[in-house]
């Protein structure tokens, strides 16, 4: 069966490269946002390259994972992947819930997220100059128009539906703490791209899940 990935924001492809899965995997690219693009209107035009004729999985990583639960809404996979990521606001952490609520984001030029990106190494939870470097070198390829855009539709993203799915979240996470988490399997010493550093677990979580 078919697994569509949609990778993190400032991430491509590669960071899903360690995982070896059970499936026919294909990546689902970012596209440039229009001016005044919902977040809706943006996920149908990702979900394009979607081959709906037949039976499909679909999975996420981080804000990818919100955009794969807008897909899920209208084009019902057979089975949801989350990972790294968030089912509704009430899951981000405080200080991000605040900076939402507040429109305290609103005042941050785009450039500086992108700036900012650069050095979330740390927060991010990479072990190893290789993946380090790779992520680096993933965020340099991302336009800083795409940021700002994104972090304004997760401020006003309603959450998830109602369906079912397997939700891998780590417990050294620090962008989105494990603890603001709900029915989630947890991967221990995972941080927020623990694609890159614990593929093994990762992999054989969702090729169990995609099995059952």
């Amino acid at each position: 069966m078919k697994l569509y990935l949609i990778s993190g924001l400032g991430a491509d492809r590669r960071v899903f490269e360690r995982l070896k899965l059970n499936a026919d995997v294909i990546h689902i690219s970012w596209k440039m946002p229009l001016d005044n693009e919902s977040l809706s209107s943006y996920v149908q035009r990702l979900s394009s390259k979607i081959d709906t004729s037949e039976d499909f999985c679909l999975g996420g990583l981080s804000f990818g994972g919100v955009c794969a639960q807008e897909i899920t809404k209208t084009l019902k996979p057979e089975k949801l992947v989350l990972i790294s990521t968030v089912k509704n606001q009430n899951e981000f952490p405080l200080r991000i819930r605040l900076a939402f609520r507040t429109g305290l984001y609103k005042l941050v030029p785009n450039v500086v997220f992108k700036k900012l990106a650069f050095s979330l190494s740390r927060i991010l939870t990479l072990t190893g100059k290789n993946a380090d470097v790779k992520f680096k070198s993933m965020v340099a390829q991302i336009d800083k128009k795409v940021f700002g855009w994104s972090i304004d539709k997760m401020a006003n993203w309603d959450g998830a539906g109602d369906f079912p799915y397997l939700h891998i979240h780590g417990t050294a996470e620090r962008l989105l703490p494990a603890k603001n988490i709900k029915n989630a399997t947890l991967i221990k010493g995972g941080g927020h791209l623990m694609v890159l550093n614990n593929p093994k677990e990762i992999s054989d979580l969702i090729n169990r899940y995609l099995e059952s």
